[in-house]
């Protein structure tokens, strides 16, 4: 302390609000919310070479309230206890006003508004709890100021700064996979950067307005893949999946393809002890899909059919250039054959011009001869004006199940 804050009549001290820990090294994290008592013994006996009968019975008793100021990761939330006290004079001091707010690298933030307190008595203080969301990384400044009036009606004012690091608590990496017809997957990669294990309560996309998001981290049963409590040990990495379709469908111009705002990801987790945090990333961008020259999309398909039992397939074509088209049509069964899957009807058609940014609907019919899950492949389109040819393959999946065989009674 300087001279000058040892000739004030009142003194400020702030104590940062946090959560005790244990004074061993441990942490549970499985289905049940009850620390389990054989686990807790055990872990004393080789932490503190104690005999069974001298281990504590209690959790709190194995419990250390913090010594420093501590770790503060991004996404929690900072909390302190402020007390102005006048213990060390022997006069009153009136008109107190408190401000408190912190300092970042870009900006200055009001946590406490200035509060007047009319006076504080010998040997009484004024206590104060603060709180604030971090929400940005790197150094932070808490700043408490103090004005208030002595008997001689002099006014009086000090300050105090305390200095605090605000960590990365989550690395989170993204990367995109474009398709033509604009469905956009999402992997992304995140790992805990703390000292300490984190439950990921929630691990959520939130698409821009033109797309719909699918969550593929279930499995069919809709259960997480990640079981009920998705514990994340420090320095583990997990990956996750997100789909995004475009909402308008059928894709009809150049526009849809080319959005690259796809959305933002929210994370929020619980630490040891139960305390949140939450973090959202800024608006996620992806480079936009190369738009082709003439699109086929599928409109209908049936997503399970009877084996040897035809089914119509339904798509769209699509000119995405800026001339007129003439376009041929030829069915090949090469790569269907593999799949046990064949095209009926006409296998070559003059389609016809296409103009600039027009459509044509292409109804096919396709037969299956095997049971299982199948790819459908070998559609070509040629360009007779230029003699340029344009392949489609895998261009939609449908699973053929055995005939229901009915047994006589």
């Amino acid at each position: 302390m300087s001279v000058t804050e040892k000739l004030h009549l009142i003194e400020l001290k702030v104590m940062r609000l946090t959560l005790p820990t244990f004074n061993s090294n441990m942490f549970f994290c499985g289905e049940t919310r009850d620390y389990g008592t054989d686990i807790l013994k055990k872990d004393l006996l080789n932490e503190f070479i104690c005999s069974e009968y001298d281990v504590p019975s209690s959790v709190g008793v194995m419990l250390k309230l913090p010594q420093t100021f501590g770790t503060i990761y991004l996404g929690e939330t900072f909390k302190a206890y402020v007390t102005v006290h006048n213990l060390q004079s022997d006069q009153k001091v009136f008109q107190i006003i408190l401000n408190i707010y912190i300092q970042t690298g870009t900006q200055k933030i009001n946590i406490y508004n200035p509060d007047i307190i009319k006076e504080i008595d010998v040997n009484n203080n004024y206590d104060q709890i603060i709180q604030h969301e971090v929400k940005e990384l790197g150094s932070h400044v808490l700043v408490c100021e103090v004005t208030y009036s002595a008997n001689e009606g002099q006014t009086m004012h000090f300050r105090k700064f305390f200095k605090f690091q605000v960590n990365k608590p989550l690395d989170v990496k993204t990367k995109f996979y474009n398709s033509e017809t604009g469905k956009v997957f999402l992997e992304t990669q995140v790992q805990n950067l703390t000292n300490h294990p984190l439950v990921l309560e929630q691990m959520a996309l939130f698409p821009h307005s033109n797309y719909i998001v699918k969550d593929a981290n279930y499995d069919n049963n809709n259960e997480f893949i990640f079981n009920k409590i998705n514990c994340l040990n420090p320095m583990d990495v997990r990956q996750y999946l997100f789909c995004l379709y475009i909402k308008k469908k059928p894709i009809q111009n150049k526009e849809t393809l080319t959005l690259t705002d796809v959305g933002k990801l929210h994370i929020s987790w619980r630490g040891p002890y139960g305390e949140k945090g939450a973090l959202q990333t800024s608006q996620l961008h992806r480079l936009p899909s190369q738009i082709p020259d003439i699109l086929l999309q599928v409109e209908t398909i049936p997503d399970q059919i009877e084996m040897e039992k035809s089914f119509a397939l339904n798509c769209r074509i699509t000119n995405f250039t800026e001339r007129v088209m003439d376009l041929d049509m030829r069915l090949i069964d090469d790569m269907n054959t593999k799949q046990n899957i064949f095209w009926l009807g006409m296998t070559k058609k003059h389609l016809g011009k296409l103009e600039p940014g027009q459509h044509s609907l292409l109804p096919l019919t396709v037969y299956a001869t095997h049971p299982g899950f199948k790819s459908i492949s070998g559609i070509r389109l040629l360009d007779t004006f230029l003699n340029r040819t344009y392949e489609y393959d895998n261009i939609g999946q449908v699973y053929v199940m055995d005939p229901i065989i009915s047994i006589p009674a």
